[in-house]
């Protein structure tokens, strides 16, 4: 049996820096990437989404795009870098 989760809020940790997103943090990007593209019926499947958060304090200092390449590299879904 499964258990349900109950909280109407769960935290999110930024995966560049560990850091804890407080609700008011609008800067924040939850980015969902498919990892191998359709299923055999050609429907999306959500077992092979790969999901990156990155906090507003990332984007502002304009780390974001170097830290999503480090995440995909670290993934081994980025072959350069």
């Amino acid at each position: 049996m499964k258990e349900k989760i109950v909280d109407l809020y769960i935290p999110r940790r930024c995966q560049a820096t560990n850091r804890l997103l407080d609700c008011k943090d609008h800067a924040s990007v939850q980015i969902t990437l498919n990892t191998d593209g359709l299923n055999v019926d050609g429907k999306k499947d959500e077992k092979n989404n790969l999901t990156v958060i990155l906090s507003g304090f990332v984007r502002t200092r304009g780390n974001a795009d170097a830290a999503l390449n480090k995440i995909l590299k670290e993934k081994k879904i980025l072959s350069f870098c």
